[in-house]
């Protein structure tokens, strides 16, 4: 897809931020935020437990900042609908951005998948150029997070000051970094920033079961991959081990499966084996569609019209069985990255007392069974796959009452 007509940026989600003030570290309610490489959730507190915070009929907020045709920056569902007319002044998979380096593989993967143009900045840190403006990962955050404060203040009809901000594992002090800056250029007062697999912990604890035993974190989101081990220690839970893959993420799902559609396609089709269209926006989002509904559904199908140039329409269908071999080889390297999380703190499958699955690529049907069989006689709890970080995140700062808000 050529790029569109030049568009000077004329207002972003910061221009009328102000400072945080002192007076309003304890003031109004505090919403627990996760920043989902996909997906922004957001949670309060509601008559003594975690709520997710959501309209009703909506999804979470995708997480994507693109320039709309009037020079805006725009956030969640408008940015992606931006997106899909002009990539080039879209960017997805922020998170993955923010806590990685510019030329990790990881980060060099997500750069591959997109239009933007994207910079080395200090540090090895990773910087977007959207039309006439670069932003920082601080920016980036701070975009998020003021988007997401703009739409809690909507929906719970008074002012938000504070918020509690979800920390992947093993990025914890870069990432920290980056949200605790954010957070301070979006004019808000980062309450707390809690590890992933303690949310996600605690969250799967909150039925008052399961708080003294050794719980396995199967977290599998769009960003990667990690599990983590969570145990007892002191009256606590602590996280014992964490085993992090950045390279198998729900992008790299959705790109396998629409290079397998590609090449299934008829050896005459202007789209079999197409490099370009392998990492064609709009055929990527299809791909997840599909990958999404086959959680739910044995076969899926997706139609995309004007590709190619214009010229030609994509069409697909695709059998449960067939994403099946695709995540395959996705599955056993989670598996693998689990064993050997698990044998770095001297533990087999069998000393998992309970499994939380975590993040919306664990609803597919192979991996519940894949871990049935690696995990046997394990429960498998998975309450709210989605949710379920955000909801520990907000669960575990509230019951924090005797803390007091950093004063970075």
């Amino acid at each position: 897809m050529q790029p569109g007509p030049t568009i000077t940026i004329t207002e972003t989600p910061l221009d009328h931020v102000t400072p945080a003030q002192l007076q309003t570290r304890q003031q109004g309610p505090l919403v627990a935020v996760d920043l989902g490489t996909t997906a922004i959730r957001l949670a309060v507190m509601e008559n003594g437990r975690p709520v997710p915070l959501l309209a009703p009929r909506q999804r979470p907020a995708p997480a994507v900042i693109a320039v709309a045709a009037r020079g805006n920056v725009v956030v969640g569902l408008a940015a992606e609908q931006q997106a899909a007319s002009r990539p080039d002044l879209a960017v997805r998979d922020i998170k993955r951005l923010v806590g990685g380096t510019f030329n990790s593989d990881a980060v060099r993967a997500v750069r591959e998948r997109q239009a933007c143009r994207f910079f080395q900045g200090p540090n090895g840190q990773v910087g977007v150029q959207l039309a006439d403006r670069t932003f920082s990962p601080r920016e980036m955050v701070a975009i998020l997070l003021a988007d997401a404060r703009s739409r809690a203040q909507e929906l719970l009809r008074q002012q938000v000051f504070r918020m509690v901000v979800a920390i992947p594992a093993g990025r914890d002090a870069w990432f920290n970094d980056m949200v605790y800056g954010g957070a301070a250029i979006a004019g808000l007062h980062l309450a707390a920033a809690v590890p992933e697999p303690l949310a996600a912990a605690f969250s799967g604890a909150r039925s008052g079961k399961g708080k003294d035993k050794v719980v396995g974190v199967y977290d599998w989101g769009g960003g990667g991959f990690t599990f983590s081990v969570i145990r007892p220690a002191e009256g606590r839970a602590e996280v014992a081990s964490t085993g992090v893959d950045a390279s198998i993420g729900g992008g790299e799902i959705d790109a396998a499966l629409l290079r397998w559609v590609l090449s299934a396609m008829p050896a005459d089709h202007p789209l079999h084996g197409d490099e370009a269209a392998a990492k064609n926006p709009r055929l990527l989002a299809a791909a997840e569609r599909m990958k999404i509904e086959l959680s739910q559904a044995p076969q899926a199908r997706a139609r995309v019209p004007f590709v190619a140039d214009g010229n030609v329409d994509f069409e697909a269908e695709v059998k449960r069985e067939e994403l099946d071999q695709v995540l395959e080889p996705f599955v056993t390297r989670s598996l693998a990255l689990a064993e050997d999380t698990l044998i770095n703190v001297g533990m087999f499958p069998g000393d998992v007392e309970e499994l939380l699955l975590v993040g919306d690529q664990s609803r597919a049907p192979m991996v519940r069974e894949r871990l049935a069989q690696f995990f046997p006689g394990v429960p498998l709890r998975a309450d709210s796959p989605g949710d379920a970080i955000v909801l520990g995140a907000c669960g575990i700062a509230s019951s924090r009452a005797q803390a007091r808000p950093p004063t970075r």
